[in-house]
């Protein structure tokens, strides 16, 4: 019931941001908040996966702040074991970064370029024609 709950106030949060700007009841509306949540869940996919592997005694947020204060060489080898079902997501794109990013200028540029970079970094993954072909490779 808890995640219920959290789940439609964070819906509740991002209809209110969107009535704001004048997205309210848009078309534009239900693409944002299917793109933030899509973004949400990815990010939490590829830090569980961490998580499970290298950080068992500390919580999902803990285990963000532990990889964002990682050297880029030391997070591309802890970020290698995701499964192959996992999108691998860049140390800038990580939510926390992208999150504290949120006041500077043409913001939504940055959400923007994160949400591709994170498409493109895992086309393999996404792209059904290559999934098929990946998931047929023996390894």
């Amino acid at each position: 019931m808890e995640l219920t709950k959290q789940t439609q106030e964070m819906i509740n949060n991002i209809k209110n941001v969107c009535a704001t700007f004048g997205l309210g009841n848009a078309s534009s509306e239900y693409k944002i908040i299917t793109e933030i949540f899509l973004y949400k869940f990815l990010n939490d996919k590829f830090l569980c996966d961490i998580k499970k592997e290298y950080f068992q005694n500390i919580n999902l947020r803990e285990a963000e702040s532990k990889l964002v204060e990682m050297s880029e060489e030391d997070y591309n080898k802890v970020s290698q074991i995701v499964s192959i079902d996992t999108p691998y997501i860049k140390k800038d794109y990580l939510l926390s970064n992208v999150y504290n990013r949120q006041n500077e200028k043409d913001f939504h540029n940055i959400l923007d370029n994160t949400l591709l970079g994170i498409a493109n970094d895992n086309i393999d993954i996404f792209f059904w024609q290559n999934r098929q072909r990946h998931k047929n490779q023996t390894f």
